[in-house]
């Protein structure tokens, strides 16, 4: 994951969205 291809908010969605999708497999 290149940094400078990313804003900072960007990155965070993309933790944030990662975060979901792990936590409603696990209790799917």
């Amino acid at each position: 994951l290149a940094a400078d291809e990313y804003d900072e908010g960007d990155i965070a969605l993309q933790i944030h969205f990662t975060l979901i999708q792990a936590f409603c497999c696990e209790n799917d």
